[in-house]
């Protein structure tokens, strides 16, 4: 790694634990980062569901794809980051009655979106499952632009399957690309000179 580069990192070690590296911004992550775009999809699962096993493949695919655990700190650099977990959340809900299930589904999906992603900070990939009955799911995935397209995130899910390797039938439900409000970036916090 040229010192440069080595110095960057240096810089920037502070902020990121689990720092492994940096890459080049492509011209498309450069457009996409200030914009606030999430990009989002809501797969509906039918059929036995382990969710610790769901979680786990969830984890693999974002320890797998390096992208996903990227930040921008600033707009010429894209860090890698080792050991980040995937942000989960878990919403239940019984009810066999598919208005509260699709009102729930939107208040969820609004939700995320209005959270947005802090581009500084990894990884740029969420994930939200909604349990409705012992054999009806749905899994959100959420993530930046600058990571994911719309068309990237259901060969996601593919792979989050197929490592869960489980006999849920799946389908696809919707798939957005949306603009939401950008949060601020992190900066390095400083360090102390040696005594």
């Amino acid at each position: 790694m040229p010192e440069a580069a080595q110095d960057q990192l240096d810089h920037w070690e502070p902020c990121y634990l689990g720092l492994v590296g940096s890459r080049p911004v492509t011209p498309e992550q450069a457009r996409t980062l200030d914009d606030g775009r999430t990009v989002q999809a809501a797969f509906e699962l039918d059929g036995l569901l382990d969710q610790n096993r769901l979680r786990a493949a969830c984890q693999r695919l974002l320890d797998r794809n390096e992208v996903l655990r990227s930040c921008f700190p600033d707009p010429d650099m894209r860090l890698v980051v080792a050991g980040v977990a995937v942000p989960w959340r878990t919403t239940y809900l019984t009810t066999s009655d598919e208005r509260v299930r699709r009102a729930e589904l939107d208040k969820v999906l609004a939700g995320e979106r209005a959270r947005g992603f802090d581009t500084a900070r990894p990884p740029l990939l969420r994930a939200h499952l909604l349990r409705f009955r012992p054999r009806r799911h749905t899994l959100v995935l959420s993530a930046h632009r600058a990571v994911a397209d719309g068309e990237s995130v259901p060969t996601l899910f593919a792979e989050v399957f197929q490592l869960y390797g489980g006999e849920a039938e799946v389908r696809a439900v919707e798939v957005h690309e949306l603009t939401t409000s950008a949060p601020g970036r992190c900066t390095p916090r400083p360090t102390a000179a040696p005594g």
